[in-house]
């Protein structure tokens, strides 16, 4: 997701936010590593929590801008069902649930500029629709 980023911050979160949540790792452990603040609170946002609801994580998220466009990127890139041999109708599910969270990070975190460069980026994927068990991928 690193790659995703538009900015330097973008980027380093991008690489960054799986890290607490998966590993051993803490905030407290990148900050002591020298990571700026923006970057701490932008990965601790990004950070769900254990027994934490979709929704209340989304809210969190979409709370900082860095966090949500970080998380734009990876919703977008966990959407993405050419990544899967065979999609089934849970994939298919994710993917709507991804969609959702994605207009609404761009509906309520992000700036006209970045919404509309946005969609830009994926109109092509729009273009280009793939069609299985006869429902559409990309709307």
């Amino acid at each position: 997701m690193g790659d995703a980023g538009e900015t330097i911050e973008e980027k380093i979160v991008g690489y960054l936010h799986d890290v607490v949540e998966d590993s051993h790792i803490t905030i407290t452990d990148l900050s002591e590593h020298g990571f700026s603040d923006s970057i701490l609170s932008a990965v601790d946002a990004i950070t769900r929590r254990k027994s934490e609801s979709w929704r209340k994580y989304m809210q969190r998220v979409g709370d900082n801008s860095i966090a949500a466009k970080v998380k734009i990127n990876d919703l977008k890139h966990n959407s993405d069902l050419s990544r899967i041999a065979s999609p089934g109708e849970v994939d298919l599910s994710r993917q709507r649930k991804y969609q959702a969270a994605i207009a609404n990070l761009l509906e309520n975190s992000c700036s006209i500029k970045y919404k509309n460069k946005y969609y830009q980026s994926t109109s092509n994927l729009h273009k280009n629709t793939r069609t299985i068990t006869g429902e559409k991928i990309w709307r």
